[in-house]
């Protein structure tokens, strides 16, 4: 059976020797410990350090990790933690998409009003809450327009198709005492 040192693991597994400390004082690593005091791990630890790796990987902090390794129903622990980070994950994506847009927002806006003193940073989310509001005023403006001229459009054609010119007569007579 082959054994590492602390600095062979290390290396091996690609982590700095302060790592392999740490995890050892939180208890997460157990190695043997030979009669001169040294840390020797076996190629279980190596497995056990790479798994805590993984788990880290996923954000899942140490002290949940410790409880994952050291339970005897070790999936079904990983399966409710994974769970909850997925749900944790989803609420930090949702909060990161707002802070982008919010930041995007910004840039535009300082494109386009050039430098500004960063106190008026309140004055900036103003800027861009009117802008807002601006766009959902001309979205509904050209609805509202759209929907006009549909009527017009259509007032027009069921006069065509009626032959009632009432409006038209007058704008007949309009037109004759102009040019007359």
């Amino acid at each position: 059976m082959s054994t590492y040192t602390t600095g062979e693991l290390a290396k091996h597994v690609g982590v700095s020797v302060r790592t392999i400390q740490y995890y050892d004082q939180r208890g997460l690593l157990s190695p043997m410990t030979t009669a001169g005091g040294r840390r020797e791990y076996t190629a279980q630890d190596v497995d056990r350090l790479q798994l805590i790796l993984v788990l880290k990987g996923m954000g899942l902090k140490l002290a949940a990790i410790k409880d994952i390794l050291n339970s005897p129903n070790a999936t079904d622990v990983l399966q409710l933690l994974l769970t909850e980070q997925a749900q944790r994950l989803r609420q930090d994506q949702a909060a990161t998409t707002t802070q982008l847009k919010t930041v995007i927002a910004v840039q535009k806006a300082l494109a386009v009003s050039g430098p500004f003193p960063l106190e008026s940073i309140h004055d900036m989310d103003q800027l861009m809450t009117n802008q807002q509001r601006l766009r959902q005023v001309h979205g509904k403006l050209i609805i509202g327009g759209l929907v006009m001229d549909a009527i017009e459009v259509a007032g027009l054609v069921y006069a065509w198709l009626t032959g009632n010119w009432v409006t038209g007569g007058y704008l007949a007579a309009s037109c004759c005492s102009l040019v007359g």
